[in-house]
């Protein structure tokens, strides 16, 4: 899966919006993508490909194949599971207001909006300063803002965070999707005493992860067979929950003083984005 703004995936089209939360509703009953599309009225076509990033994200699983058809349900075990489940069960209140998810959460720009807004919910923003912040066009700032701003761009944009929507759902959601790499490090840091330093780098510390990459490890330790094994205990959990394979690189001191001048050491070095998960900062 994907960690650094998940959300994009996750959601970022009104399709797969009306994909989760159909599958969330029956979340243990399988289908094929031709009954989805049946069910929740989108075409077959953007029903396979809204499930491209849905699987990707670790979101379901494929559990029977009956002739050519694969049916596939809610993954359970699944680290955005739970984050998820309630987002949709506060849905149900905007539902009887005629709003959906979709309408917030339904493209890239508006998750990107208000990803922004709500890292700084006190903050008052002119259009041109939101664009700006959130990585966006003015255009699709004032186009996602609604028609009456095209002509007239607001100067003084700021969250309702007394609304329903911020209070339940948008503040949780990205509030867990900001957290999420903590809550990765969790699951796989608690080695004690066992090692003096675990850091996070490559595609993943640097924001540019696939689906598939690969969570690389620097670990300083001297039981380095004892660490392979917490880590190979570790790695059931995290391919059920993430999707993606824990890539230890394990060495004692001794070794690390050995290598930390050869090129993947120093190419290492060279990465702003690394991240101490646990102990001395060595490089």
């Amino acid at each position: 899966m994907i960690f650094n703004n998940y959300l994009n995936k996750v959601f970022g089209t009104k399709v797969k919006v009306k994909i989760l939360r159909f599958l969330f509703q029956y979340p243990d009953r399988g289908f094929t993508s031709r009954e989805l599309s049946k069910f929740i009225n989108c075409s077959h076509t953007s029903i396979s490909n809204s499930l491209r990033d849905i699987a990707g994200m670790n979101l379901i699983r494929g559990f029977e194949r009956i002739g050519t058809a694969n049916y596939f349900k809610i993954n359970k075990m699944s680290i955005l599971f739970n984050n998820l489940k309630k987002v949709f069960v506060y849905e149900k209140e905007l539902l009887k207001r005629n709003k959906n998810l979709g309408m917030y959460l339904g493209s890239s720009v508006k998750i990107k909006i208000l990803r922004t807004i709500s890292a700084n919910p006190d903050k008052t923003y002119t259009s041109r300063a939101l664009a700006k912040d959130s990585n966006c066009s003015h255009v699709q700032v004032l186009r996602t803002l609604g028609n009456p701003y095209m002509y007239n761009p607001p100067d003084k944009l700021k969250l309702a965070t007394d609304k329903f929507l911020y209070k339940k759902i948008l503040k949780d959601i990205f509030y867990f999707e900001k957290n999420i790499l903590n809550k990765l490090k969790n699951n796989i840091v608690d080695f004690g005493e066992k090692v003096s330093s675990i850091i996070l780098f490559g595609s993943i510390a640097r924001g540019k992860e696939t689906f598939k990459s690969d969570i690389d490890l620097l670990i300083i330790t001297e039981n380095k067979k004892e660490i392979k094994e917490i880590i190979n205990e570790k790695q059931r959990y995290i391919t059920e929950s993430c999707g993606n394979v824990i890539s230890p690189y394990i060495m004692d001191r001794k070794e690390y003083h050995k290598k930390k001048d050869t090129p993947f050491m120093q190419e290492l070095k060279k990465q702003e984005n690394y991240k101490v998960w646990w102990g001395e900062k060595i490089i």
